[in-house]
């Protein structure tokens, strides 16, 4: 009994260890291009987000619940009444406002400006990615084994590509994020069908 205990605690610190190193990795550099966006879909994103999205005032708030004039809708009418483009998901950009209006509440930049915005993007999709090193820790685990599960983990936290797309305030490590959750569910699913 001790000894899986201890198994299992020395099992936590290792992937605990694992999820500190894979986010140093991807949060190491982050200011590579000094915010010029080199990465063109996060230029995009990063215009999309300063430029089309922006919180109603309390007496605009029916504003929100309409898809052609909803100030937080990236697809919204211009001014024309034609419907803009945005191919990406949302939730980054929602994500995103909502941790920029956070921290403009305590400090003197604009964290919702362009010039500024690749920051607290390109920190959360570090997070998020990090968070996908876990969902393939329980695959593993639940697949295999423990060991499995951190071997996979380690893998991943080291990949190249993820290192990289970390970097960018891009939708496809979300997108991998929900994704891998998804087959972890999945997994458990098909193992004890429940609600």
């Amino acid at each position: 009994m001790r000894h899986r205990i201890l198994a299992r605690h020395g099992q936590i610190l290792l992937l605990a260890l694992l999820l500190a190193i894979a986010l140093f990795l991807r949060l190491f550099g982050q200011d590579w291009d000094q915010g010029t966006y080199q990465h063109p879909d996060e230029r995009f994103i990063a215009m999309v987000s300063a430029d089309r999205l922006s919180l109603p005032a309390i007496s605009d708030i029916g504003e929100l619940f309409s898809p052609s004039t909803s100030p937080i809708n990236p697809r919204r009418d211009d001014a024309n009444g034609n419907p803009m483009s945005f191919a990406y998901g949302s939730l980054p950009l929602y994500v995103q406002g909502v941790v920029s209006a956070a921290l403009n509440t305590v400090s003197e930049r604009n964290w919702n400006s362009y010039s500024e915005l690749y920051r607290v993007g390109r920190t959360l999709t570090a997070v998020v990615d990090t968070l996908t090193i876990l969902f393939v820790f329980f695959i593993g685990r639940r697949l295999f084994n423990p060991a499995a599960g951190l071997l996979a983990a380690a893998l991943y936290s080291f990949s190249v590509l993820g290192i990289q797309l970390a970097h960018f305030f891009a939708v496809d490590t979300w997108l991998t994020l929900f994704v891998t959750a998804a087959i972890y569910l999945t997994i458990r699913f098909i193992d004890a069908p429940t609600l």
